[in-house]
């Protein structure tokens, strides 16, 4: 009953239960003869147990890691006890650390349900394909009624599908809206087809945006076909795009990315057309290149680090040479709260600035950014998530000096069911460019799924 009530996120009845499973629950038990001889009770593990799992569901990995860690050096020949450090492992973003315990637990007892539970969902987070189709699906037909073997078939069988997503903005500006325009519109939306049994899949992609500037409106409107590797943590892909289905302006992107153990992953893309190029510079008539390199730290859910490196090229002749520094840190967690700090430092240089679009020489900043995320409702499959975010930064421009800049968003995330979700928001922002305040409210929308 105890897995039950945790699983369904009973948090107010499970600190009740857990107490008195704690009291009932000694750590050791007598013989029945006066001063008996006192033995272990192999019960209290289970309590033990489920109490580091519980510490996962309440978003405290790093405490659950610790103490797992320290009930498998007490019995490193426990299995139970190894597959329960391996599964914290895993549920914390430590799939590759998870794997090497998971092996403990094969060598001892490799026909043990839950051992094979652990190579199965560590297969699945490792993009070891292969591995998790053979492991998962013999266990299904063994256990058809464990409802984490059942959700891991699923998300196999998921692979097999169509699945898509789409996100859209809609903003007005008001002040200097010589960035944004006074109004703008952002759409992007994937199509992607199942993944073959080599880690293969194709899709479509459109990416839109638009923009109205007091000199008349600029678009990008690009449709794309591409193709997508995944397979053992690494991921390849390439984009062939153009205006409109016109095959005019064609552009590819070639993109890359690998992890590096748990904690490091590096990407990096380019793109012979790029849609970030500014609007108003697509409007006069020119178009940009784009190389971008991603380097990802990740120490736990609690403190990761990201790094982006940038160079836009554009037909004017001028280099777009853009650094950005982001470090986040958890400040509060508990079963449906998580509050997340994040340091943002940004730099922009143009080897050309001035011209047709905003273009300043240098332009940097320094920011701080609070988010919290609230599962306000929950029930299996289905939730509610609110999301808040608060920030403030001090930033500055060549020949017009420093000024603070602001943030402010709030948005509701549904998942719907297993393989469907929706999301959507409000925002609104304030910054100083070219020395004049622009002020942009803003909705999104968006939502994702299989078919």
């Amino acid at each position: 009953h105890s897995y039950a009530v945790v699983g369904a996120e009973g948090y107010g009845a499970d600190c009740r239960l857990f107490a008195r499973i704690v009291r009932e629950t000694p750590v050791w038990v007598y013989g029945r003869r006066p001063h008996g001889q006192r033995s272990p009770n192999w019960e209290r593990v289970e309590v033990v147990q489920l109490q580091v799992l519980d510490q996962s569901y309440r978003n405290h990995q790093v405490t659950a890691r610790r103490r797992a860690r320290e009930l498998y050096q007490k019995a490193p020949r426990n299995t139970d006890l190894i597959n329960t450090y391996a599964t914290v492992l895993r549920w914390g973003g430590w799939p590759q650390r998870g794997e090497r315990v998971t092996k403990l637990a094969e060598a001892y007892a490799p026909t043990a349900k839950d051992t094979r539970i652990n190579i199965a969902d560590n297969a699945r987070d490792l993009g070891q394909y292969h591995l998790w189709h053979e492991t998962i699906v013999p266990l299904a037909r063994e256990f058809p009624e464990d409802s984490t073997i059942r959700n891991s078939l699923a998300e196999w069988s998921d692979r097999g599908r169509v699945s898509m997503s789409t996100q859209a903005t809609i903003g007005r500006s008001s002040g200097n809206n010589i960035v944004h325009g006074n109004r703008d519109q952002q759409m992007e939306t994937r199509i992607n087809s199942p993944w073959s049994t080599g880690g293969w899949r194709i899709y479509v992609q459109q990416d839109y945006v638009w923009s109205s500037f007091p000199e008349g409106n600029a678009s990008f409107n690009r449709y794309g076909t591409g193709v997508e590797w995944e397979w053992d943590r690494k991921q390849a892909w390439a984009l062939i795009s153009n205006d409109q289905l016109t095959g005019r302006n064609v552009g590819a992107q070639l993109g890359w990315s690998q992890w590096l153990g748990d904690d490091w992953q590096y990407a990096a893309m380019v793109n012979s057309y790029s849609p970030n190029t500014p609007l108003r510079a697509k409007r006069a008539g020119l178009h940009g290149r784009e190389a971008d390199i991603q380097l990802n730290w990740r120490e736990s859910a609690a403190r990761s680090a990201s790094l982006d490196a940038n160079l836009l090229e554009i037909s004017d002749g001028n280099y777009r040479e853009s650094v950005s520094v982001q470090l986040n840190q958890r400040l509060l967690a508990s079963a449906h709260h998580v509050t997340n700090a994040s340091l943002l430092l940004d730099g922009m240089h143009d080897t050309r600035p001035g011209g047709a679009y905003f273009n300043p020489a240098d332009l940097r900043s320094a920011g701080l950014q609070i988010t919290h995320d609230w599962i306000t409702w929950r029930s299996f499959d289905q939730s509610l998530t609110q999301h808040f975010l608060a920030g403030v930064a001090l930033e500055w421009q060549t020949q017009f000096g420093s000024a603070l800049g602001y943030d402010f968003e709030y948005g509701q995330s549904w998942h719907l069911s297993r393989t469907w979700a929706l999301n959507y928001g409000v925002g609104w922002g304030s910054h100083v460019y070219d020395g004049g305040r622009e002020q942009r409210i803003f909705g999104t929308v968006g939502f994702s799924g299989v078919f």
